[in-house]
């Protein structure tokens, strides 16, 4: 209760009609660059990317994407169903790194590969509206390089480039059906807003009216998104989209302090500099991340927006496996369209030391609640438990409450199935969006329920506004427990209780405590894997992978059946799922009486 009161007084705050007193005091630094670049930042940053090798890292990929950037062929019009969104990132991509190589080294050829660039999104007949997500990009693309490159831009390119962002940008969202991501609590709202914050900034002295109504709209919209991260910093839509949201979130504030000399404390929101916690808590120790909701299970990622948030914290620790367990080389990196503008950040932050994170359990509340342990952060054999609550009526959520991940002696052996391409559907005519019980979105095979670490009851699909509760989270002598209240996703059964108990040495187990209504129940216990599954007997499984071995062990009812389920993809727009396959215990209850099946996770 109290959280909602704090999030709702954050938010009148700042929802609020813009006055003209508002855009008196607002005043934009004169000059360019004015967005996120401040004085002195790059010079600092060739000094440190001489001494700091992880630093120097992430240069060096700017080095090589931008050596190929420069003989491609400037970006067409061409939509990908309903989206512009691939071509709005790929000039965002193009802008970024020109942009940044030129400040870096002068070499003219980067600035006027970017400046061609520019020309030809600036002919676009428009950067399809009707999918704000590509405006917003678009125009934080052409923002960025109208501002770090004016002063060696044309006076012909700036006025067409400046009258894109002002017409294509800005007055897009003069058209009603076109403002719904003001009011949106996700990532649209943050990605919009910052590139509509960006293209008002950049364009600033053209139309300081406008510009001034754009900037102070889009920072009174903003909470609404940023209400997500309450109360402790768990992003509902999950590790790919936090990047996706949050970093676009970053460019808002650093924009906004860069150009105004405030950031209107968006910062301060419920949460937000926390879920940089919740960010390197959803790392396991095989470099696998607790893939929830529409994300893929990245392998070695790497997440140097941390730097950003180690310095607003004051605290490295976050920066803990960015620096010290990463494979050098390896990794991945989500946001690379605009590494150039993360690096520029990262390198504010005085790095004297990092130390370990002193937590091993993480229990992050809100609308996807999720309690992470890990045994050890400085071993990649580290045992990892990763389990969720929540509820699939969340914006990109799936039917996994209950579900988990769980990695030991360097192997993830329970995986989730990840997000699959939203084009593949689309084209099938399914409405994937809709957050309904019945909506297509649960066609999917990887979506609902059936494809999840959790459990199915008669072969009917979670009820979708159900929301199951973390009621426990706590560190153990050598381990943890967790509990999960699991009945309000369940149409057949009077009461689900869901109880994980992990020891250091990977000894895990899940006990399930069922109730029927007054109808029998089928209940299936379902595990997503990549390993090697043999089932010994009726109880017991063995799994096999990279020259490690787990049994998994069912007791409690009399009539547990184990079995394989194949990962065959049942429909035409469902993705191919490799080498996957469900490990599945099967139990009955009769009608209005209780039933447990604990399963124990037994290495050898």
């Amino acid at each position: 209760m109290i959280r909602k009161v704090v999030c709702f007084l954050f938010i009148l705050c700042f929802f609020v009609p813009v006055t003209k007193a508002d855009m008196k005091n607002l005043e934009c630094k004169k000059g360019h660059p004015r967005i996120i670049l401040r004085d002195g930042d790059i010079n600092h940053l060739r000094e440190v990317i001489s001494t700091d090798i992880f630093l120097k890292e992430y240069h060096d990929r700017i080095v090589r994407k931008s050596e190929k950037l420069l003989h491609a062929q400037p970006q067409k019009r061409v939509k990908t169903g309903k989206r512009l969104l691939s071509v709005s990132r790929r000039v965002l991509e193009m802008t970024t790194h020109c942009s940044y190589m030129y400040l870096m080294t002068g070499d003219m050829s980067y600035a006027r590969r970017a400046e061609r660039e520019m020309l030809a999104a600036a002919q676009f007949t428009d950067w399809n509206p009707s999918h704000f997500l590509d405006v917003g990009e678009m125009t934080a693309a052409l923002a960025i390089g109208y501002d770090w490159l004016y002063d060696v831009l044309s006076p012909a390119s700036r006025k067409i480039i400046s009258q894109a962002i002002i017409d294509k940008g800005l007055h897009a969202t003069t058209n009603p059906t076109h403002q719904k991501f003001y009011k949106a609590k996700h990532n649209w709202n943050q990605v919009c807003n910052a590139g509509l914050v960006m293209g008002a900034i950049a364009v600033y002295e053209l139309l300081p009216t406008d510009a001034s109504v754009q900037i102070l709209k889009s920072v009174k919209s903003n909470p609404l998104a940023q209400e997500c991260y309450g109360p402790n910093g768990v992003y509902p839509e999950g590790f790919a989209y936090w990047d996706y949201g949050t970093t676009f979130e970053v460019m808002l504030i650093e924009s906004l302090r860069s150009a105004l000399g405030t950031s209107f404390d968006l910062e301060k929101a419920p949460g937000f500099l926390e879920s940089a916690h919740f960010m390197q808590a959803m790392v396991g120790p095989t470099g696998a991340v607790f893939n929830y909701s529409d994300c893929n299970s990245i392998s070695s990622s790497s997440n140097p927006l941390l730097y950003w948030f180690a310095n607003e914290l004051g605290d490295t620790s976050v920066l803990w496996w960015e620096r010290n367990m990463r494979k050098a080389g390896s990794h991945q990196v989500d946001s690379s369209r605009i590494l150039p503008v993360i690096l520029i950040l990262a390198q504010r932050l005085n790095l004297k030391d990092v130390p370990c994170p002193k937590y091993k359990l993480w229990y992050g509340k809100g609308e996807q609640s999720i309690a992470i342990y890990r045994s050890d952060w400085t071993s990649r054999l580290a045992t990892y438990l990763a389990l969720k609550g929540g509820s699939a009526s969340i914006n990109h959520a799936h039917m996994d409450a209950g579900s988990f991940v769980y990695d030991c002696n360097g192997v993830r052996w329970a995986e989730d199935a990840g997000k699959q391409d939203y084009y593949l559907m689309e084209k099938e005519g399914l409405n994937i969006w809709s957050r309904t019980q019945e909506s297509d979105r649960w066609k999917i095979f990887r979506y609902n329920n059936t494809s999840h670490n959790t459990l199915t009851v008669n072969d009917k699909k979670h009820i979708m506004k159900g929301f199951a509760k973390i009621t426990r989270a706590e560190e153990l002598r050598n381990g943890c427990k967790a509990e999960v209240d699991m009945t309000p996703i369940f149409s057949d059964l009077r009461s689900a209780k869901r109880t994980f108990k992990l020891k250091d040495d990977g000894r895990l187990c899940i006990l399930d405590e069922l109730t029927a209504l007054n109808e029998q129940c089928d209940v299936k216990w379902l595990m997503w894997t990549r390993a090697d599954v043999k089932v010994l007997n009726e109880t017991t499984v063995a799994l096999s992978r990279s020259g490690k071995r787990i049994l998994l062990k069912a007791s409690g009812a009399s009539n547990i059946r184990a079995c394989i389920l194949k990962n065959t993809p049942p429909q035409s727009y469902d993705e191919n799922n490799g080498n996957s396959v469900r490990v599945c215990f099967q139990m009955d209850i009769k009608p209005n009486k209780s039933a447990r099946m604990k399963v124990e996770f037994i290495p050898d």
